[in-house]
């Protein structure tokens, strides 16, 4: 049984990837709004999908994953959670990360310590589990997410565009995911253009103003439209607070970009030699190092380096082994 929490494309990945291999059910839990009846309504979906499991596969460390990791424990089935990082971010500056209150704090300690895997992106990820949640440890395995390199290809010749991308649907997630930074670095590289996908209207208003006119800002756009952008652009900036490893940054570099990054999480490891690693706080040698990637070759090596590191089957032949080791011991114990 996986538990969704979203559409989004890294979950239904994920999806398509246990179908290939295991029967699959999917419990949805990403009703808008909550109430007692909701909560319930979620509960029971969430109790005939253990009971109809051998393994619940949650995203996110959150309060749904608390409940099949407890269900799971309850009915003798095995649970697998996997951390995004909010749930072990401690950010009380800008009011971000699960971290910041202590009841939630207990849940996602809960959660990860009951859960019999638990799955991050990055080795980062996993030392603020156990740093900042106060998790165990050892039940925690590092699988990178996989990207597919036929889908993120590059295409034609590059336009001096410098881009970024981060789903920004509440103010907070601007200065978390750097966008602020990002501005900053546009009005001091006036000859290039600059564009923002992911900002949704709601939110524009949080973005830094005035705006420099060599910038676009975009709302969420869907997976093929990003790719064309991806393609169009020079250069992909990840100028985040905290990161884990994006997704977006991985897809941009298979697609050629250059990548500029700052040394947070695991995006430094990702980019490598193949692009730059840039401290966000001195924005004037962030836009000093946007000039030189402008006119750097490396982004051939960019998308050999995600090819060679991150890959889709890589992650599903680990998540595929994980599942049969669980159920074998689930087998041994019920014997």
């Amino acid at each position: 049984m996986v538990v969704r929490p979203s559409k989004a494309t890294f979950i239904e990945e994920d999806i398509e990837l246990l179908r290939k291999h295991f029967d699959v059910r999917t419990v949805d839990v990403f009703e808008k709004g909550r109430s007692l009846q909701k909560s319930a309504k979620v509960l029971l979906r969430l109790l005939r999908g253990v009971i109809w499991a051998d393994v619940t596969y949650s995203w996110f460390a959150e309060i749904y994953a608390l409940w099949a990791v407890r269900l799971s424990r309850l009915l003798l089935k095995k649970s697998i959670v996997v951390v995004g990082g909010y749930e072990v971010a401690r950010l009380p500056d800008i009011g971000y990360g699960k971290l910041i209150d202590p009841r939630e704090t207990r849940q996602v300690r809960y959660t990860l310590d009951r859960a019999n895997t638990v799955l991050t992106v990055s080795d980062s990820l996993k030392r603020e589990a156990v740093d900042s949640a106060g998790a165990r440890g050892d039940n925690i395995l590092t699988l990178p997410t996989g990207f597919d390199p036929e889908r993120f290809s590059p295409s034609g010749e590059k336009d001096t565009v410098v881009m970024t991308a981060a789903i920004c649907e509440e103010a907070k997630r601007v200065k978390v995911k750097g966008i602020d930074v990002f501005v900053e670095v546009a009005r001091r590289v006036p000859h290039a253009s600059f564009e923002v996908v992911g900002i949704a209207d709601h939110v524009r208003d949080d973005v830094p103003h005035p705006i420099p006119e060599n910038i676009k800002l975009f709302p969420p756009l869907p997976q093929e439209e990003m790719i064309e952008h991806y393609r169009s652009a020079k250069v992909y900036c990840q100028l985040s607070m905290r990161e884990g490893l994006p997704n977006a940054l991985c897809e941009a570099m298979l697609c050629e970009c250059v990548p500029v990054v700052s040394d947070v999480g695991a995006m430094p490891e990702a980019v490598g030699d193949t692009g730059f690693v840039v401290r966000r706080e001195d924005i004037d040698a962030v836009a000093d190092t946007v000039m030189r990637a402008l006119v750097s070759d490396s982004g051939r090596a960019a998308r050999k380096r995600i090819v060679a590191v991150y890959s889709k089957a890589g992650r599903e032949e680990a998540i595929v082994g994980i599942i049969n080791g669980l159920v074998s011991k689930k087998n041994k114990s019920v014997d």
